[in-house]
């Protein structure tokens, strides 16, 4: 049970827990159902828990003359986003539409700092755009919420989540054998709870009209960003 663990030992942990050969010659024919199955059950895990470990600050650095930036968390699950300026961190506030392309063009040549404003790029959700273009290079634009999943096609590439829950749900989806399938998706729901239940925050008893603190980390409430109209 570990996160980090790379995807060419994830497939390994798959073969055992589906009684297949331990040689990879073996099955070379499910290799790249058993890869791309692990990877959906990743992302599924991911969108479905906001694992504590995923949630924190994610910065982009802008550079003068560059308006479009890949965005580095959910576009579903940001809480707030700050751009840092001469040592402050200002709000950016979300939304770019007429009122904003009024007073500077959306082009690259009216170049300002700092940014005032974000909004998603495309409907993708994969990149997102800031107002004015900046000027200089150096500025950071902060968002705090759940981070993007790393890659994991290539051998060495890692898992964020726990290796333990995707193999046992990529067992259960691929596992042929419906009385199998149904073992591993009651073994995978356990250990799901399992975890949910050591990663949720603990809370510290509390007299009568003080507020609950939480220890263990911090959850907090995440903020669908939803695109407004100007």
């Amino acid at each position: 049970m570990a996160r980090g663990t790379q995807l060419g030992e994830l497939v390994t942990q798959l073969r055992s827990e589906m009684k297949l050969s331990d040689s990879a010659a073996h099955s070379v024919n499910r290799l790249a159902s058993m890869k791309l199955k692990l990877r959906q059950v990743q992302e599924r895990l991911w969108l479905e828990y906001d694992w504590p470990f995923m949630i924190g600050n994610y910065e982009k650095t802008l550079a003068a003359g560059s308006r479009y930036y890949d965005l580095p968390v959910d576009p579903g699950r940001i809480n707030s986003v700050h751009v840092k300026w001469q040592e402050h961190w200002l709000p950016l506030n979300f939304g770019i539409g007429t009122e904003q392309y009024n007073q500077f063009s959306a082009d690259e040549t009216t170049r300002l700092d700092p940014a005032t404003h974000w909004d998603f790029y495309n409907d993708s959700g994969e990149q997102f755009e800031v107002w004015p273009v900046p000027a200089t290079n150096g500025s950071i634009v902060r968002f705090d919420g759940v981070g993007n999943l790393s890659n994991l096609v290539s051998e060495t590439d890692t898992a964020d989540l726990d290796d333990m829950l995707i193999v046992l749900y990529a067992a259960a989806a691929l596992m042929r054998d419906p009385a199998d399938r149904q073992v591993k998706a009651l073994e995978a729901d356990a250990h799901f709870k399992r975890l949910k239940k050591r990663y949720r925050p603990k809370i510290k008893s509390f007299s009568l009209g003080k507020p609950a603190s939480r220890v263990h980390g911090r959850l907090p409430r995440i903020l669908t960003a939803r695109r407004t109209s100007s």
